[in-house]
């Protein structure tokens, strides 16, 4: 289990200083206001993000609960999404031979 945790603050230290807007922003306050800035600007940044991330996990737990009644016609409804979609890129590449081009590379749009 530590073992685990470690593992999951190695990972989110790493997505955490990959260079990006935020990084810059905790650099630059640390570079021109001090250290003490930096830290409390990584801490709130840190903050928001674990916030963000209990928002988003506990929205797709709720969403899970709610559709474990509704599984079924909604995976008919996706599955019928997926096949109309696979027809619909066949028509347009059988069209596209018998007008004498080949296929029109433009896929899905």
């Amino acid at each position: 289990m530590f073992s685990l945790l470690l593992r999951g603050f190695a990972l989110g230290f790493a997505v955490a200083a990959s260079p990006g807007p935020i990084f810059f922003l905790c650099v630059r306050r640390t570079l021109t206001q001090g250290r003490l800035t930096g830290l409390a600007s990584g801490l709130g940044v840190a903050t928001a993000d674990g916030f963000y991330a209990a928002i988003a996990t506990f929205g797709v737990a709720a969403l899970t609960t709610a559709f474990v009644a509704g599984r079924r016609p909604l995976a008919l409804v996706g599955g019928a999404v997926l096949v109309l979609l696979g027809a619909r890129i066949l028509m347009e590449r059988n069209q596209a031979v018998r007008e004498g081009g080949g296929p029109t590379g433009r896929g899905l749009a």
